[in-house]
């Protein structure tokens, strides 16, 4: 499913075919090939963003993913992305990595099986129509029998032992096969639907398959996207922020944040809302953004992880158990500690400002705990996390509120962003006390969503 993962697990081989061949750098090709897309030059682009990716080192400061997404944007934007496909495909043929080429081969034919170029490469591979549909190459969801559990590691130090550097490559993303069949869907539906531009001040605007959510976005009247929370967002972010969205649903908080962020990472793990935002990343290249159908979970619940929802695809998948009864759908995914993705892409507190937002439908009142024993060893002066509660799906219980107050102590500033008021949390401060707090503000404790920023440096 993942076919980008699957393709930059053969950079470092396509590198080895430009050895003893003066080129340009890698940093070169990059930078000629955003000159030429501001020049409308996409064809000359995209060959710079290709150079780029063969070409790419560690040592770069550009990131491999970002120049392969440029790349594809390229041939997007001009209606061609089945011969932006088909051009990987033959690219791996010739190093022969068969099963990559069908990868993109298969995709190729997904978005146009009337391509010419798709049709010549069947053709040259001897292929046929049926025969590259039907023999699908497995997704990287592997069986539990057969793989170990996704890290589920509580701390820094503790993941730096499952991790022998930063590769994106090792995520384990994928649904099973029922689920997978609803990616898939709801790519092709996107492929064939018209694109509209959305707009959300102050920000400019950005591209994405129509959808009435975003007419909605467009309208000022998406229920899911209080106006609030971009004016957080818009307050807190600079230029060297990164920016972490947990639960991004279609993209609206990470579309918007990447035109600030330095570099925009978003987390979904239904798989039709996460196809949805994948399709739209390919729209907005030169962004720095980075999507994974997965989610995060805390330690005691890594794993594969079954989420349930009254509708695939509508922002309201949870992880919590006991739901009420009319939520029929349900499908897995891969999730992942915090701690361990953090190492995972090398964000550190000390680098970059960070902000996390987190909505998760309710399973904040766990997830949020968890990262204490965390964030008590990190320096969090520049962390800071916009997290929506859901008293009116189930409220946390005891046992979470004690812990989510030793995580809410470490921080300098909280508040409950619906009063607008800061919460006089201390060292000191007993639970019988937060609670009391809580009700005074009317923070999350019953009604409605309430959203919660947390802020700034460790509380000593």
């Amino acid at each position: 499913m993942q076919f980008l993962h699957v393709f930059l697990s053969c950079v470092s081989i396509l590198s080895s075919f430009t050895s003893g061949k003066e080129t340009r750098t890698g940093p070169e090709y990059f930078e000629e090939g955003r000159r030429l897309v501001n020049e409308n030059r996409l064809d000359e682009a995209s060959i710079n963003f290709w150079e780029s990716i063969i070409s790419h080192e560690p040592r770069f400061s550009y990131k491999v993913e970002d120049a392969f997404q440029n790349f594809l944007g390229c041939y997007n934007h001009q209606g061609k992305l089945a011969t932006g496909y088909s051009f990987i495909a033959a690219q791996m043929y010739k190093m022969q990595d068969d099963e990559t080429a069908r990868v993109y081969l298969r995709k190729a034919y997904e978005v146009d099986p009337k391509n010419t170029n798709v049709l010549e490469l069947l053709r040259l591979q001897g292929e046929t129509e049926t025969s590259l549909l039907e023999d699908k190459v497995e997704n990287s969801l592997t069986s539990k029998e057969e793989e170990e559990k996704p890290h589920y590691c509580r701390t820094r130090k503790s993941c730096e032992k499952h991790i022998n550097k930063p590769d994106l490559r090792k995520l384990e993303e994928g649904w099973e096969d029922e689920r997978e069949s609803d990616y898939s869907h709801t790519k092709s539906r996107l492929n064939s639907t018209p694109n509209m531009d959305v707009t959300i001040p102050p920000m400019e605007k950005f591209e994405v398959a129509w959808d009435k959510f975003w007419k909605a976005v467009n309208d000022g009247t998406a229920d899911l996207l209080p106006e609030k929370n971009f004016k957080i967002l818009y307050k807190h972010l600079t230029n060297e922020t990164i920016y972490v969205d947990i639960g991004a649903f279609y993209g609206p908080t990470i579309f918007y944040s990447s035109q600030i962020a330095k570099r925009s990472f978003g987390l979904e793990p239904d798989p039709v809302s996460f196809s949805t935002l994948e399709h739209n990343l390919i729209f907005n290249p030169g962004r720095n953004i980075h999507v994974h159908g997965i989610a995060v979970a805390a330690p005691d619940d890594a794993g594969y992880i079954q989420f349930v929802t009254d509708k695939m695809g509508n922002g309201k998948s949870m992880i919590v158990p006991d739901l009420p009864d009319e939520r029929k759908d349900h499908f897995e995914a891969a999730g992942f500690t915090l701690p361990f993705l953090f190492e995972l892409w090398g964000i550190k507190f000390e680098e970059n400002p960070v902000f996390i937002k987190i909505s998760v439908e309710s399973y904040e009142c766990r997830l949020l705990p968890s990262f204490h024993e965390w964030l008590s060893q990190e320096n969090i002066e520049n962390l800071t996390i916009l997290v929506t509660f859901n008293p009116q799906i189930r409220a946390c219980t005891a046992m979470e509120m004690q812990g989510l107050l030793k995580t809410f102590k470490l921080f300098s500033h909280v508040s409950c962003i619906d009063g607008e008021n800061t919460l006089p949390i201390t060292t000191e401060t007993s639970l019988a006390e937060f609670e009391k707090i809580l009700e005074n503000q009317n923070c999350f404790t019953k009604g409605g969503k309430h959203n919660v920023l947390l802020a700034g440096g460790l509380q000593l």
